[in-house]
């Protein structure tokens, strides 16, 4: 398996960790970090990120989880960080169909199985990463367990706008303009465009800081706006996972007062039914709760792990 280049130091994530390419069936190359060494034991952990999100910017989060004896395993989706880019324009956040990503996952699972890294699996998903997750967990799967941090189950839009936006992205897909930035969206980093008061990721000021570093060490790696077929695509996956009853695994889920980017009613709807899931809203924080301030990413962590380590 062909390593690629991860840089540990700049994610402050432990010093052993490893990249590798790998191949989804469709023959798109894939970026994987791996940490796993003999004091990480008790599983493993696929942690599927958000849209916009890269291995780089998750080491705080695999410090936390390798510290309590879990390796980690992160996908970069295809379109993100060093794996294929799908769009002609790379910076564009894109991506033909929302299934292409369960082919990317697929691929990561078999990865950790070569490498192997230590069982029982356990399912991670933020985000963007949330909704991948659980259309993941509808069908045959290898996971104990499964975590969910402000997962994408719906999208957060004026009421109108969510209407007629089915519509109008379809309809602008049809025609050949699914590749084309969404309304009001561009290739430029929002991270680095930001100010600390405009950011819709951290409530941390220091946080915030460390990923523009990031960012701005990493010129390959980030993409700008979504496109209107990343739209199209994100708000028809949300309603199919709607209509459909949750798996019958254990599951722990959290989701952030202050969010700005996904619908937590659709959050609190599917764990209200979920019969082997528990639930915690996080207050006073924005969307990314693995950006959170040092205190509340660690306890949402440590809770995540602890859920893992006690699944039955």
């Amino acid at each position: 398996m062909q390593t690629l280049p991860l840089d540990c130091e700049l994610a402050q994530a432990p010093s052993h960790g490893l990249a590798y390419k790998v191949h989804a069936q469709d023959g798109t190359a894939l970026r994987i970090g791996v940490w796993s060494d003999n004091s990480t034991q008790k599983g493993t952990i696929f942690l599927l990120p958000g849209r916009a999100d890269y291995i780089e910017k998750q080491g705080h989060t695999v410090s936390e989880m390798c510290a309590q004896g879990f390796s980690v395993c992160i996908l970069e989706f295809r379109g993100l960080g060093l794996s294929d880019r799908v769009a002609k324009d790379r910076r564009a956040g894109h991506v033909e169909q929302f299934s292409d990503f369960q082919l990317d996952v697929d691929a990561a699972i078999s990865a950790v199985s070569d490498l192997k890294l230590p069982q029982p699996y356990f399912l991670h998903g933020n985000s963007m990463g949330g909704c991948v997750a659980l259309r993941r967990l509808m069908s045959d799967h290898p996971f104990k367990a499964c975590a969910f941090t402000s997962p994408m189950w719906g999208i957060l839009l004026p009421k109108i706008l969510l209407m007629i936006a089915p519509t109008i992205t379809g309809t602008a897909r049809a025609i050949g303009l699914g590749q084309r930035y969404a309304p009001g969206k561009n290739g430029e980093n929002e991270t680095l465009a930001w100010t600390f008061e405009e950011n819709e990721i951290t409530a941390d000021a220091d946080m915030f800081a460390h990923l523009q570093h990031v960012n701005r060490q990493t010129p390959d790696h980030w993409i700008g706006g979504p496109t209107i077929g990343w739209l199209q695509q994100a708000l028809h996956e949300t309603k199919s996972l709607a209509s459909l009853p949750s798996p019958n695994i254990p599951c722990v889920a959290f989701s952030a007062e202050l969010d700005q980017l996904v619908t937590r009613d659709a959050i609190e709807d599917r764990m209200s039914e979920w019969s082997r899931g528990q639930y915690e809203m996080i207050p006073a924080v924005k969307h990314d709760l693995l950006r959170a301030d040092l205190v509340t990413r660690s306890n949402v962590v440590g809770k995540i792990c602890n859920f893992f380590e006690s699944a039955d």
